[in-house]
């Protein structure tokens, strides 16, 4: 153990050496607190004080080391060059080294000593916020007042001193506590070193108030108005005891508690304010203090009616008082004037102003005001009253600048009210006085526009004419300026003019000058000018410059959007009242403005900050819309649906949107088709087709994807469609096998027999391969209406076609074509029996004529090929037909059967017995 005490002193002895020799500065930072780290670690390796066996031959080491590193500390302190931290850590050591290496019986002087290097030791730990370690030097002070005390007896001398550095000590816990966010605990702290005040002199009394006073400026500083109250309070009690505080800091502690009350907004809090600021006063009389009271009537006034006797007084006091300077008198004004209801007074309040400061200088800053009090209570009669009399009291460059930023701000807000004629008499004010005022010429030319502004809206177009030439002279390529020339050019029906200032409004834009001009931007102004072009009846005007930006100029910027917004509603306008042929010309430049749109919000969405579905939400409705409003322009109206689709790809992906997209996807392909049927150059042909391909296969993955973990009805529906549409696309290139397309609509359950009628009609037209998948789609579309319909009208025309089908000469050419006609023949009858022996609605009798009549002469036809066994088969069948017949029965039955008779007879032998009359 001894070894390691040798040790660690020889360690200390070291870092105490470099830190004492080498010249470390702040750049050194890590290295000291390195140091540091270790001097700490160090020290608690040491035997506490109170056991110092272990030190003996070392004290005398260790107190050189600790009245080293104190120095060290002073120097640092002094010096600015370290962290805080560094400093405390220093201290703190230099204090528990002083202590392993104090003497067996210490003088009073030595705990003195100690004393005092707590108090410093924790004050420096308080400065590097670390207030857990300040709490350990505390500890170490208190053990030394205990000492000291016992050390100084009755003395009263030393009773005072123990005393004073106990308060020091419980200050410096109170101010431990508080970086804590321990507000009870500190202020407890607070309280036991009040019990202690009697026993210390005045200036240790005015130490507390003004830690108290610097506590609660803090907190006020901070926000925490509640909180400060308590310290102030403290302060301010402290100071009175004795006297240790003069008056003038007393009131002042009293008005900062009393505008802390103010900032509490509470409903009683402003009473308690006026009783504080009005002791404030009684303490000293300040300038301060007055305004506070008038501030505190002023709120009690919001808070309950009443006290205008009060602030009327609080006001004239602060005006006379003598102490009183113009300024703040003005600010008393100005806050009287701003609670409602009390305007005249402040008006009225000035006269007294204009008594007591009576220099020019002052008497313009009282005639300023008087004019913005005149105009924001709407007095503009008087206001320019006051102008015209006091023009000679409104000269100084600062108070004609001020006036002329008064004005112009006022005229303004006129002017957003409509108010055009009193908003120009203030801007031509503002105009007599701006040579004095130094705003330069760019407002000028601003000031100039404004007046022009005016003049337009009050139809003076000559006086405009001529503030807008004056405009352009100070600021010809700001594009305000074109555009009120462009404004003007359309309320003069002079369109050409007007095309020709919006031209020169776009080519003099400059993003930077205008935003330091404080007016609209680009999209702005377009925005403005398609207004005035739709009021004025001349959207072309406006249209034309839109396209000039949007597309001749190709422009790419945060305001494409909003000018192809503008121009595609112009398009839009423009087409009312069009020729079908104009109508159709202006749709396809919209197509083009809302690609441009999309590419622009494609470009647009790298950007995750912008929100897009606004633009894109407009821009594929509008899409949509105008599709469906086509009518025969098939050609374009497969290209906004298929637009439509792209834009909704762009928005959050959610059912809604996907549903969408399906639509679109749907309406675009369905077009496409329609318009191959009108096209004839086979290359379009091929391109138009291959694209309607490319819809069917986006609309078919979008509805498998969609269709996992659904059961929505819509989703089959629409893929029953885009297989009709790949069948009738695919049919179209020349695809040969198609059963395939077909057998996946057959596996869905929405599909209805209308579709395959539709599938039907076709592939009927073509090669054998397509009249063969007509068929199959003729029969499941005769299967699908016998499951959910009893319509016999409807299942007899369908039966029509297919027979007509089955028996047309390519289907005929050979057996397997002619038996499978035999077997639709038989199906048929069959069905025929069933539905008579279930007694359901009776099948047509002149379609059952049809079938027996069809039957019949392909039978006839075999006879007369002398093919008398098929001849046999076909009569045959048409017999049973003849027997399902009721009213028409007898008008066949005779011939029929003669003529069936002959053909048994030209069967040959072998077939005597096996063929019989068919039964009746």
């Amino acid at each position: 153990m001894e070894g390691s005490v040798d040790q660690s002193v020889k360690e200390l002895q070291t870092l105490v050496t470099t830190l004492s020799q080498e010249n470390l500065t702040l750049s050194d930072d890590n290295k000291l607190q390195d140091i540091g780290d270790r001097l700490l670690s160090l020290l608690e390796t040491f035997p506490r004080h109170t056991d110092t066996s272990q030190l003996k031959g070392h004290m005398s080491s260790i107190h050189t080391a600790a009245v080293t590193l104190w120095n060290v500390a002073v120097a640092f302190r002094a010096s600015g060059n370290t962290r805080k931290s560094f400093v405390a850590q220093l201290r703190h050591v230099s204090l528990g080294l002083v202590l392993l290496s104090e003497p067996l019986s210490p003088p009073i002087s030595h705990f003195k000593k100690v004393l005092a290097m707590s108090l410093k030791t924790a004050r420096a730990w308080i400065d590097a916020d670390n207030y857990v370690m300040a709490d350990a030097a505390i500890v170490h002070g208190w053990e030394q007042t205990e000492r000291l005390l016992k050390g100084v007896g009755g003395d009263p001398e030393g009773f005072a001193i123990v005393s004073a550095s106990k308060v020091r000590l419980l200050a410096c816990k109170s101010e431990a506590w508080l970086g804590l966010s321990e507000q009870e605990r500190a202020l407890d702290c607070i309280g036991q070193a009040k019990q202690l005040l009697p026993h210390v002199s005045q200036s240790e009394r005015a130490w507390v108030a003004v830690l108290c006073y610097n506590l609660g400026l803090d907190l006020y500083h901070q926000g925490a108005a509640t909180q400060c109250l308590n310290w102030l309070k403290e302060s301010y009690e402290i100071g009175r005891q004795g006297n240790c505080i003069e008056a003038t800091k007393q009131a002042k502690t009293l008005r900062l508690i009393t505008i802390a009350y103010l900032e509490a907004d509470t409903a009683g809090e402003w009473i308690k304010a006026l009783n504080t600021v009005e002791l404030s006063l009684t303490e000293h009389l300040h300038p301060t203090g007055l305004f506070l009271k008038l501030r505190v009537l002023l709120k009690g006034r919001e808070v309950s009616s009443g006290q205008e006797v009060q602030i009327r007084s609080s006001l004239l006091d602060l005006i006379r008082c003598p102490d009183s300077e113009i300024d703040l008198c003005l600010s008393g004004v100005k806050i009287t004037a701003d609670t409602p209801g009390l305007s005249e007074l402040a008006l009225n309040s000035l006269s007294a102003i204009k008594e007591r400061h009576n220099s020019p200088h002052d008497t313009s800053k009282c005639v300023l005001l008087q004019l913005e009090l005149l105009l924001k209570s709407d007095r503009i009669d008087e206001s320019l009253q006051l102008l015209t009399g006091t023009a000679d009291q409104l000269v100084e460059s600062d108070v004609c600048k001020q006036t002329v930023m008064v004005l112009w701000e006022h005229a303004t807000r006129l002017v957003e009210t409509g108010r055009h004629h009193q908003a120009l008499l203030l801007y031509e004010h503002c105009l007599n006085r701006y040579s004095g005022c130094g705003l330069g010429e760019s407002n000028l030319a601003k000031l100039h526009r404004n007046v022009a502004s005016c003049l337009l809206e009050l139809s003076r177009f000559e006086e405009a004419q001529s503030a807008l030439r004056s405009a352009v002279r100070y600021g010809s390529v700001n594009p305000y300026t074109h555009y009120i020339g462009y404004k003007l050019a359309l309320l003069q029906n002079n369109s050409s003019l007007a095309g020709e200032h919006l031209s020169n409004m776009i080519s003099s834009y400059d993003s930077n000058s205008v935003k330091s001009a404080g007016e609209v931007s680009i999209e702005g102004l377009l925005s403005l000018s398609v207004q005035v072009a739709f009021e004025t009846g001349n959207k072309l005007v406006a249209c034309s410059a839109l396209e000039e930006l949007v597309l001749s100029r190709g422009q790419v910027s945060s305001s494409t959007l909003s000018s192809l917004r503008c121009l595609v509603r112009l398009k839009l306008t423009l087409m009312e009242g069009m020729s079908e042929e104009d109508t159709a010309d202006m749709r396809r430049q919209v197509v083009k403005l809302i690609s441009t749109a999309y590419n622009q919000l494609i470009k647009s969405k790298s950007n995750e900050d912008t929100d897009l579905s606004p633009e894109v939400g407009w821009f594929s409705k509008v899409a949509w819309n105008l599709a469906l409003q086509s009518q025969t322009d098939y050609s374009t109206m497969k290209d906004l649906f298929s637009l439509s689709m792209r834009l909704n790809k762009l928005s959050i992906l959610d059912p809604s949107s996907q549903s969408r997209q399906r639509s679109c996807l749907i309406g675009a392909s369905a077009a496409g088709l329609k318009y191959l049927k009108g096209v004839l150059d086979e290359r379009e042909v091929k391109s138009v087709t291959e694209e309607v391909l490319s819809f069917v296969e986006q609309g078919k993955q979008l509805c498998t994807a969609d269709r996992y973990g659904q059961t929505d009805r819509s989703l089959e529906s629409s893929l029953v469609f885009f297989h009709l549409f790949e069948i009738e696309t695919k049919h179209k290139l020349g695809y040969q096998n198609l059963n395939s397309c077909l057998e996946e609509i057959a596996l869905l359950p929405t599909a209805d027999s209308k579709i395959f009628e539709a599938i039907a009609s076709i592939t009927c037209e073509g090669s054998l391969p397509s009249k063969r998948l007509a068929v199959k789609s003729l029969q499941l579309a005769i299967e699908r209406h016998n499951s959910s319909n009893t319509d016999t009208n409807k299942l007899a025309q369908l039966q029509h076609s297919l027979i007509t089908l089955l028996l047309s000469n390519d289907m005929l050419v050979d057996s397997a074509g002619r038996e499978n006609a035999f077997k639709t023949f038989k199906f048929i009858l069959s069905n025929l029996d069933t539905r008579e022996a279930n007694g359901m609605q009776k099948y047509p009798e002149i379609d059952t004529v049809w079938l027996m009549t069809k039957a019949w002469n392909l039978g006839i036809i075999q006879f007369s090929k002398q093919l008398f066994v098929e001849a046999e088969r076909w009569c045959g069948l048409s017999l049973k037909f003849l027997y399902q017949l009721r009213e028409m029965k007898s008008c066949y039955e005779t011939q029929m059967t003669n003529v069936y008779s002959e053909i048994l007879t030209k069967l040959p032998d072998s077939c005597d017995g096996m063929l019989q009359q068919p039964d009746h």
